[in-house]
């Protein structure tokens, strides 16, 4: 398994050094993952370097991370455009005030935030995406995961019902579902995550939910993203 994780690594090295994109692969110059206009990068090396990042890599799977990245071979630096002012938007996932934040919870990393809401409260669609995952898992309880064009996937758990199933074709504030209290849940509130490459990175990173609104346009990912030091802790907020 270490020589084939070797392998992977010095061969996304190596085609960092043999290719010339019209955007530099580094750690200094960001890549940027323009769903809007893919002719910026140059597509051979798109796929061939990090073929987790085509739309339809994992579209076929139902598992919560099927991308088998290991993130510490992202040797690079991302920069995910997340809205513009033509074609991609953004919506609330629900207007309900955080409860619970992303970080270590004892022993374990609790991989979102939680939202505050009542049985029956709409949950929509942050982003436009297309819905790769609509089932009921004993944790998650009814659960949604809509992979975004950026690579970006949100996740909506705990939900009372889903009215989206696999392959749909949602926009921002499209209506997927209603907030409830299904599976590992003490009571009804909407747990929402943001995964890139199928690990979860802290959406306050990106989002305002005090605000209820993004905090910038573009999302830079580097290895250094999916971190979560012991210091950072999940705290309940009320």
């Amino acid at each position: 398994m270490k020589t084939k994780k070797m392998l992977r690594y010095f061969s996304i090295l190596l085609l960092g050094l043999l290719t010339k994109p019209s955007f530099s692969f580094s750690t200094h110059t960001a890549v940027p993952i323009d769903t809007l206009d893919k002719a910026k990068i140059d597509s051979s090396l798109f796929n061939i370097k990090y073929p987790e990042l085509a739309l339809d890599y994992a579209m076929k799977s139902n598992r919560l991370n099927p991308y088998g990245f290991e993130v510490s071979l992202l040797v690079d630096s991302i920069c995910l455009t997340l809205t513009d002012t033509v074609h991609c938007s953004f919506h609330m996932p629900n207007l309900g005030r955080v409860n619970s934040t992303f970080g270590w919870r004892g022993r374990r990393v609790h991989s979102g935030i939680d939202l505050q809401l009542h049985w029956g409260d709409t949950v929509n669609a942050a982003f436009d995406g297309v819905v790769r995952v609509s089932k009921y898992g004993r944790g998650y309880g009814n659960y949604i995961i809509i992979r975004h064009e950026n690579g970006l996937e949100t996740l909506y758990a705990h939900l009372q019902k889903r009215f989206v199933v696999k392959n749909d074709t949602v926009h921002a504030g499209t209506l997927i579902g209603l907030g409830g209290s299904t599976g590992r849940s003490t009571g009804a509130h909407l747990h929402f995550e943001t995964r890139f490459l199928g690990r979860p990175i802290d959406p306050e990173l990106f989002i305002d939910f005090q605000q209820n609104r993004l905090k910038q346009q573009s999302l830079f990912i580097h290895a250094e993203t999916f971190d979560v030091p012991r210091s950072k802790r999940s705290k309940r907020m009320f």
